[in-house]
């Protein structure tokens, strides 16, 4: 697999998707929403680069078979996003398309054990 990425890379192929979700130990922020909940968030590639990125949440207090995030990246600068992407079971948004530099924003709203809504900013390179 990694000969393969290092041959995309050279001959400027692929489709920039993320093939396989790790993520690392820290998270890349953390939160709390105007309703008192605690998240933590992670993403793969971490920091977050131009491209396809898949977005790990962690609701302290909450199983992730309680709450369905959906996750809209959305550019203020241009004001417009790309298509929205709901979490799997184990809260990971996968395939979200950040194909810009600049500021995005992952306007998130929660369903399910918790309703509620909160916005993180990537600033991408």
């Amino acid at each position: 697999m990694k000969w393969r990425s290092l041959l995309m890379l050279l001959c400027g192929c692929g489709s920039g998707a993320v093939t396989q979700n790790t993520f690392g130990d820290e998270p890349l922020q953390s939160l709390t929403t105007s309703s008192g909940l605690e998240v933590k968030l992670w993403t793969n590639p971490q920091p977050p680069t131009r491209g396809q990125l898949a977005v790990k949440f962690d609701f302290v207090g909450h199983h992730a078979d309680d709450i369905t995030a959906e996750v809209t990246p959305w550019m203020p600068a241009m004001g417009h996003g790309t298509a929205s992407v709901s979490t799997d079971d184990a809260l990971v948004a996968e395939g979200l398309s950040l194909y810009m530099p600049g500021t995005w924003e992952l306007r998130t709203q929660l369903s399910g054990a918790v309703s509620d809504a909160f916005v993180v900013e990537l600033s991408i390179p």
